[in-house]
């Protein structure tokens, strides 16, 4: 309504999107959507409401209601992080303005009253990276900009005592200008990287106890061995407590590589420089741990064929395997990730290469160490496949590709595990182009996905669909046409969420590394494995509704057996660990 965007639902039962909020007054956000634990959802943006200095609002799925909470004025205004919950069920988050010293605030958002507190105001820095809380209670955030060198600060916020305290002056060798997000590890302690500083001025990767209140650099990164990317460079948790990641165009020859950080001696290593010539290069995809322990990735560029490899990490022995050389005829170029099905082979596909020169669907056995091309895309099957397979509770695999098909803009298609079958399952055209986005399954079983083009509009005004395929029926169905310009909004760029209006049940991503739930579909009996022997478990069972069937805790343990006692039908297991959370959907027949 007022070209500043707008806060929409998609209803996957009802199959109708709807516009919850108008963007008014130059509104717009910079931060990311969360759940909160009463089941509503909520955000802050930069600017727009009453006073045009940014709002703090609310959505209720119950009541399908969107309300502002909270206006704020020119005393603190410009919300520019992420909201986050922190453990006394209050929302807390900071503004790059406002404040005493005009430099922003942390402010505090009671959920209950509705009232907003300024918390602290920032005095030598603007903050501009997200709040976390540890282990111990307390919020943590990094600046990139202030503190004694100019260079960056991490800080602490005490939500019981109210007390702001700074824990560390980046500058020099221990770092400078620190990158805005941090992690925890399982032991509760944080890691960050920074842009700059360090021995050889190239950034370093930092560890902070809450514990000790201590900052400590891990690493020293060093283009010669391993660098620091502000890409997305893979980085993933291994079941053997270290980190792994990818860098872009670093190590010997300006080539790529694996490094692996040991969070228990603090050594940061350099595994594997990617050569053109002989190991592979430009890793597209994310590394995937195997369930026999191994690291697995592909690259696009590099090998005998210079067309990409697909690659082995043993991280018992410290070995790189290259397993296979795309060759064109058998699949080049891999761009996305790859993913284990549930029969423990490895699937992934090309965007270049095969019998027509568009890509291939291949498989990777790692009993028999073999790769063999399961089809070959060849235009009318589709062509260009861009993103990673996604594998549905019916255990098929299912993708798109973002070209081909009758209409030539795109392929909607499933793989059957068991009968080594590809198929076309749906021809994009009048009802959307070129689906790039990545699939998501729903907790009503059905997978979803959008269009970044064509659909109900026409000309310029095509601008995407929602789109629905129901796994039980083999139905696909277009759900939604994003018109440009429109009250509901336009040009759909993000993937899309399934808001959670289940009070108490945490939102949380339905894949993981580590835990492996089968199988699915089940008779009744569940094993869960965890990766690694965990103390805290605890697995709850719900209907696809929100009704409580099954909860047990669990100590000490590596492998679960459940035995789910329910009719038969769709429903979401959740798996907590005190290092990580998976839920997924599980059908019992």
């Amino acid at each position: 309504m007022n070209n500043n965007g707008t806060l929409f639902e998609y209803d996957p039962i009802t199959n109708t999107c709807t516009k919850k909020h108008d963007f008014v007054g130059g509104s717009w956000n910079r931060s990311a959507l969360m759940a909160a634990t009463n089941g509503k959802v909520y955000g802050a943006s930069y600017a727009g409401g009453v006073n045009g200095n940014g709002v703090i609002y609310e959505y209720d799925p119950t009541t399908n209601t969107t309300t502002d909470k909270y206006n704020f004025t020119q005393a603190y205004s410009n919300p520019n992080t992420t909201l986050v919950q922190a453990s006394n069920g209050k929302l807390y988050g900071t503004t790059s303005s406002g404040g005493t010293n005009f430099l922003g605030v942390i402010y505090e958002y009671d959920i209950v009253t509705g009232t907003c507190t300024k918390k602290y105001d920032f005095s030598n820095n603007t903050p501009d990276g997200d709040l976390i809380e540890g282990t111990n209670g307390k919020l943590y955030g990094a600046i990139s900009n202030g503190g004694t060198t100019g260079q960056g600060i991490l800080y602490e916020y005490n939500i019981t005592t109210t007390t702001y305290t700074k824990k560390h002056d980046f500058g020099g060798v221990t770092g400078q200008v620190p990158l805005k997000f941090l992690v925890k590890d399982s032991n509760g302690k944080l890691y960050g990287v920074t842009t700059g500083g360090g021995l050889n001025n190239e950034g370093v990767l930092f560890e902070y106890s809450p514990t000790t209140g201590i900052v400590s650099k891990k690493h020293d990164f060093n283009s010669a061995s391993f660098n620091h990317s502000t890409e997305d460079n893979s980085l993933m948790y291994a079941s053997n407590g270290k980190l792994y990641g990818m860098t872009s165009y670093n190590g010997l020859s300006g080539g790529d590589v694996i490094y692996e950080f040991n969070l228990t001696t603090n050594i940061g290593t350099k595994k594997i420089d990617f050569s053109s010539s002989e190991n592979g290069a430009v890793p597209l995809g994310s590394l995937i741990q195997g369930t026999n322990g191994k690291l697995y990735g592909t690259t696009a560029n590099g090998g005998d064929s210079s067309v990409g490899v697909f690659f082995e990490y043993d991280l018992t022995t410290n070995t790189y395997i290259k397993k296979h050389d795309f060759d064109g005829a058998n699949g080049a170029v891999p761009y996305g990730s790859l993913i284990q099905g549930t029969n423990g082979k490895l699937y992934g596909t090309t965007a270049n290469g095969g019998d027509s020169s568009v890509g291939v669907f291949f498989e990777y056995d790692l009993t028999t160490n073999t790769y063999i091309k399961k089809h070959d895309f060849d235009g009318v099957s589709g062509a260009v496949p861009l993103g990673s397979l996604i594998q549905g509770t019916n255990g098929k695999l299912y993708g798109t590709t973002a070209y081909g098909g009758d209409s030539s803009a795109g392929v909607f298609f499933e793989y059957d595990l068991i009968t080594s079958t590809y198929s076309k399952k749906h021809d994009f055209g009048a009802d959307g182009v070129e689906p790039w986005g990545s699939l998501m399954q729903g907790t009503n079983g059905k997978l979803y996905g959008t269009t970044a083009y064509g659909g109900g509009g026409l000309g310029y005004n095509s601008a995407g669909i929602i789109y629905e395929y129901d796994l039980i029926n083999n139905i696909f169905r277009k759900t939604l046409d994003f018109t440009y310009p429109s009250v509901n909004g336009a040009l759909p760029r993000g993937g899309l969420i399934e808001a959670n209006v289940l009070v108490g049940v945490k939102s949380v991503q339905a894949t993981t590394k580590n835990i492996q739930v089968s199988p699915n579909p089940t008779t009744g009996m569940v094993t869960i494995k965890l990766g690694s022997v965990h103390q805290d478990i605890q697995v709850r069972v719900l209907t696809v509704t929100g009704q409580l069937v099954l909860e047990k805790q669990y100590n000490n343990q590596e492998q679960l057996q459940l035995e789910l006692d329910a009719p038969n039908g769709t429903y979401i297991i959740d798996v907590q660990t005190e290092k990580e959370q998976v839920r997924t959907l599980l059908i019992k027949k």
